[in-house]
């Protein structure tokens, strides 16, 4: 039997160096984001290697930025959500707070 899980999707991520992006594509199964305040892509990390393309895209598995509008009890309620640099930070560019 499988599963359907519902997620907010990453509809796009313009972090070239991290391992789960193709072509500003996340492949990562879900992505963590936040960490109270800071909507940081807590997914994220370096290589050389990349993640081999699937069928379908990363959802947000977890949200624990607050307070931002799209999150319900640490839910990502955003019908998708993009990813890409805030600053020096990698971080969800779709946060915003009530």
């Amino acid at each position: 039997m499988q599963k359907i899980v519902l997620m907010s999707e990453v509809a796009e991520c313009t972090v070239p160096e991290c391992g789960y992006n193709r072509g500003s594509r996340c492949y990562a199964r879900a992505i963590t984001v936040g960490d109270g305040g800071s909507p940081g892509c807590h997914t994220f990390f370096t290589t050389h290697a990349r993640a081999q393309r699937k069928e379908t895209t990363a959802g947000v598995g977890a949200c624990r930025a607050y307070p931002c509008r799209h999150n319900d009890a640490f839910d990502c309620t955003a019908n998708r959500i993009y990813v890409g640099y805030g600053g020096a930070e990698i971080v969800c560019l779709s946060y915003s707070e009530f």
